[in-house]
């Protein structure tokens, strides 16, 4: 019976793990000259607003106090939101930097003239688009009135699951254990068979063992248990 349910939650988290879209990284520089890599600041909690917008673009340039506003409420300066706005068209810093002066634009900006890559591996071909991408890499695509909402989702998100990361970086995974309590975790299979239990302190977490693919990760931490799909690739 256990293993019928885990086999049923596996395939269900499955359909749930397709259904989300997960961002892709990238690494731009903003047009005072600072490198932001998006995974870096994923995976330090952060949730991640993108903006793509033309200068010219009347419904951009409408969108941009409310950008604004939202930076200032949930941004406290990039500690736990970011807003970034990259700009579509292949303008050079100096005409962004003036865009951002006129409607008095304080969230980092980017021009995509020598590396637009992020366009077409966001698949840009209108403005303005936006994107709330949480710490475990999920995106959503929304309109400029629902930004907040996908925000505060981001968050909910965060403070219910200990495990941070969606996809295996150099065969290990990020792991939220409070107050260095000990965490037992139970790996399963597509097939609901347990691969391993592990009893472990630290919050990393080595999983070279594992080859390919989507296991079940089923945690406990006292009495709270956690149960997480993660892929490794």
């Amino acid at each position: 019976m256990i293993r019928i349910f885990l086999v049923m939650m596996l395939c269900f988290s499955y359909v749930n793990y397709k259904s989300q879209t997960i961002a892709h990284d990238f690494t731009l520089n903003d047009i005072s000259g600072h490198s932001f890599h998006l995974y870096d600041e994923l995976d330090n909690g952060k949730t991640v607003v993108l903006d793509f917008f033309i200068t010219t673009c009347g419904t951009c340039q409408i969108n941009s106090p409310v950008l604004e506003s939202i930076w200032n409420n949930y941004g406290y300066h990039g500690d736990s939101v970011w807003v970034w706005g990259i700009e579509a068209s292949g303008l050079h810093d100096t005409a962004i930097a003036n865009f951002t002066n006129q409607f008095q634009i304080t969230f980092p900006c980017f021009s995509t003239l020598f590396d637009d890559v992020v366009l077409y591996t966001y698949n840009i071909t209108y403005t303005p688009q936006y994107y709330v991408i949480c710490p475990n890499k999920a995106m959503k695509q929304v309109t400029i009135s629902q930004i907040e909402a996908a925000i505060n989702d981001c968050k909910q998100y965060n403070d219910k699951d200990y495990i941070a990361q969606d996809h295996l970086i150099a065969n290990q995974v990020f792991i939220s254990i409070p107050n260095h309590q000990k965490a037992n975790i139970q790996i399963y299979d597509l097939y609901g068979r347990m691969l391993n239990e592990i009893s472990h302190a630290c919050n990393l977490l080595d999983l070279s063992f594992l080859s390919e693919g989507l296991y079940l990760f089923v945690m406990k931490i006292n009495e709270k248990v956690i149960s997480k799909l993660i892929l490794k690739y």
